[in-house]
């Protein structure tokens, strides 16, 4: 009562290089290894043989234990063989389900090499472009320290340029400062020759002016001091001539003159001979008397 006769049914058969069916599990292939070439199906051949013979069911569990299981348990053999033909349909659609839905394994591994070969290439791409900028970023950085030791020489060239201005330019400004200093020195010098010159001109014209006025005032005194003693020359003569007169006209005695005559002895004798005087005059001395006892003062 477990099976039941199925009608007849053809059956495929085909050989045993035909292919398994697809699993989910399979090897996998590490990263670094190249990946495997797809597997070639085999050619098989396929043979259609009718038969009168009764189908077998293909069964995926042992039905016979799990219906005895069953009955033993406490089931009805109807009820066991109901529970055992549900489990066997959702066994099947189940399976029918996992065929539709799953990938065969020719599939998986075309598509993991498909996958791997990518990969590779991608890496392969990827290395090349790491390399391509790498060697890229290498010449622009040599290119990058060229300009810069360009521009470092050349900034140093500029900074030698400008020390040595610099420089020049001290020179410069120390050579027109001397320049300055000197000028001004001289023009120091200048000033004093003139401030001296000025100031002994000036000096040396008060020195004649008083000499003139002196020499002047002394020439005047001079001039005067002869008029008076040429007038008292004069008057001392005409006094001697009037005494001479009064003399011989006189009729006094003879002692009378003999004391006339010494009076008159004693008055020339007080007067002062013309070289001695015009001596007297010529050389001057300061508080310096003349031999007839007169006074005179130095002006020059």
């Amino acid at each position: 009562d477990t099976q039941a006769p199925n009608p007849p049914t053809t059956t495929i058969t085909s050989s045993p290089n035909t292919t398994a069916p697809a699993s989910s599990s399979f090897s996998p292939t590490p990263d670094n290894a190249a990946p495997a070439s797809p597997p070639s199906p085999a050619p098989s051949t396929t043979t259609t043989t009718t038969t009168l013979a009764p189908g077998e069911w293909t069964h995926h569990f042992d039905t016979y234990s799990l219906a005895a299981s069953l009955t033993r348990a406490g089931f009805r053999p109807a009820q066991s063989v109901t529970i055992m033909k549900s489990i066997r349909s959702l066994l099947s659609t189940n399976l029918e389900l996992a065929r539709a839905n799953l990938v065969s394994k020719s599939n998986v591994e075309n598509e993991s090499y498909l996958f791997h070969a990518a990969c590779a290439e991608l890496r392969n791409e990827i290395v090349q472009t790491r390399k391509t900028q790498i060697d890229a970023l290498r010449a622009e950085g040599a290119a990058i320290q060229g300009s810069y030791d360009l521009l470092n020489q050349r900034f140093l060239e500029d900074v030698m340029g400008l020390k040595d201005e610099l420089n020049g330019l001290f020179g410069d400004r120390k050579m027109v400062t001397r320049a300055e200093q000197r000028a001004m020195e001289n023009r120091i010098q200048e000033l004093n020759y003139k401030i001296m010159v000025l100031f002994s001109s000036e000096v040396r014209s008060e020195i004649e002016k008083l000499r003139w006025t002196t020499t002047r005032r002394g020439l005047i005194a001079i001039a005067a001091l002869a008029a008076f003693v040429v007038t008292s020359i004069r008057m001392s003569n005409d006094g001697g001539k009037k005494d001479k007169k009064k003399s011989s006209s006189s009729t006094s005695t003879g002692g009378e003159k003999h004391t006339d005559k010494g009076d008159t002895h004693d008055f020339d004798s007080r007067l002062v001979p013309a070289d001695v005087l015009a001596e007297s005059l010529a050389n001057p001395g300061p508080g310096t008397r003349s031999s007839s006892g007169a006074s005179f003062v130095s002006l020059g």
